[in-house]
């Protein structure tokens, strides 16, 4: 099976057969703009159930409920220093059959009752992960003169290569 593929037959829930199916696989996220590498897969676990029952002739309510944890590799927006970062965060979301209109915010749609919980794990991910990494909130960033880490050491070219359009700003600071 295609490692970016998972899929869930959640028929038997949906015709009252069962009330649960646990899931749980490893994935590498696509990563479309090379920002972000994983040297690990991460895990993605969870459970969908039928959280109210079926009544004359109504659909049940089935829920799917995700846990996504591992770890990537990328830098920081300021310095450039490659970063390691954790991640763990859950999700629920409604699955219907069908939807009634345009896709519904927080409805996962099981066409046919096949839900293809790999996509939308892969999809969850990145809407999750920060769009800028830091690494640290008083990151001081590089030296646009030189290109030396300020956090890591002082940079001596201060004041010569300003941006000449900054150049007015400069003269109202050095008048404080």
């Amino acid at each position: 099976m295609d490692e970016k593929k998972f899929v869930l037959d959640l028929n038997p829930i949906f015709k009252g057969d069962k009330k649960t199916l646990e899931f749980s696989f490893e994935f590498f996220p696509e990563c479309l703009d090379g920002s972000i590498a994983f040297t690990t897969p991460v895990r993605a676990s969870g459970k969908v159930y039928e959280k109210a029952a079926a009544s004359h002739g109504s659909e049940s309510l089935v829920m799917a409920d995700f846990l996504l944890e591992g770890e990537y590799d990328t830098s920081c927006a300021r310095c450039l220093e490659n970063l390691r970062l954790p991640i763990s965060f859950s999700a629920s979301y409604a699955v219907a059959l069908k939807l009634q209109g345009e896709e519904q915010e927080g409805v996962l749609l099981a066409e046919n009752g096949i839900l293809d919980i790999g996509e939308h794990a892969d999809a969850l991910f990145f809407m999750e992960i920060p769009s800028k990494h830091l690494c640290s909130d008083d990151c001081k960033g590089i030296c646009q003169g030189c290109g030396k880490n300020l956090n890591v050491e002082k940079c001596i070219c201060t004041g010569k290569n300003i941006d000449p359009r900054l150049e007015v700003l400069k003269k109202l600071l050095d008048k404080q």
